[in-house]
């Protein structure tokens, strides 16, 4: 049987922490605020494991980041020369690994390890651009593009390019998927409002004469 990615589970966790983090009121959020409230992961920079645990981070597989355990710890190692964009993906990324129960002891060719990748992809992208506000945003009829994405939700390019392209295609959810939606639009109500504002459709019961016309009768 074909293993495949795991897109409830790895959607529903984002969805849950999106619920449940006292940080997050507004994008961009503090990465390293919202995971320390879950869990006991750290981070630290490429830069700081070579000072203190004289650990080259680039010997760990990944230019970027990389979740591994030193000391008894799980920690983030995150390359701090990458665009200030970008880190925060790179970081939940790694944080999606963790959560999710991934195993990170095997290789690039492994199958398993191209399936983790989309999974915790998939997790971190919600987390950043939340589907059910990108939805409600697009129902408010704003054009959402990678230029709209970038100023509003401060994600690099090549991240707000791939959610713009999958908004785009057919999705179903599942109801255990949607559980959290309207409690997510009402949590973010105030920055959907400040970057969406709701199309009202001009009608004659809009008139303030209209009640006056009204007693005419």
């Amino acid at each position: 049987m074909i293993q495949k990615p795991n897109f409830k589970k790895a959607y529903i966790l984002a969805n849950e922490m999106l619920v449940a983090s006292k940080s997050i009121t507004t994008f961009p959020f503090d990465v390293e605020k919202v995971v320390s409230e879950e869990t006991d992961l750290k981070f630290c920079s490429y830069k700081r494991a070579l000072e203190k645990f004289g650990l080259n981070c680039f010997d760990l597989g990944s230019d970027s980041s990389v979740l591994t355990k030193l000391h008894g710890k799980n920690i983030v190692f995150y390359n701090q020369d990458e665009c200030d964009v970008r880190e925060p993906f790179n970081r939940l990324h790694e944080t999606g690994h963790f959560l999710l129960n991934h195993k990170t002891d095997i290789k690039e060719n492994d199958a398993l390890y191209g399936i983790q990748e989309i999974e915790t992809n998939y997790f971190a992208s919600q987390m950043l651009l939340p589907f059910q506000i990108l939805k409600e945003i697009e129902r408010r009829g704003v054009k959402i593009d990678e230029r709209f994405l970038m100023k509003h939700f401060g994600v690099s390019f090549s991240c707000a390019k791939h959610r713009a392209e999958t908004l785009n295609k057919r999705i179903f959810l599942t109801n255990e998927e949607k559980i959290f939606d309207d409690i997510i639009l009402m949590k973010f109500s105030k920055f959907i409002d400040s970057i969406a504002k709701e199309r009202h459709f001009y009608s004659c019961w809009d008139d303030p004469m209209q009640k006056e016309r009204d007693s005419w009768q």
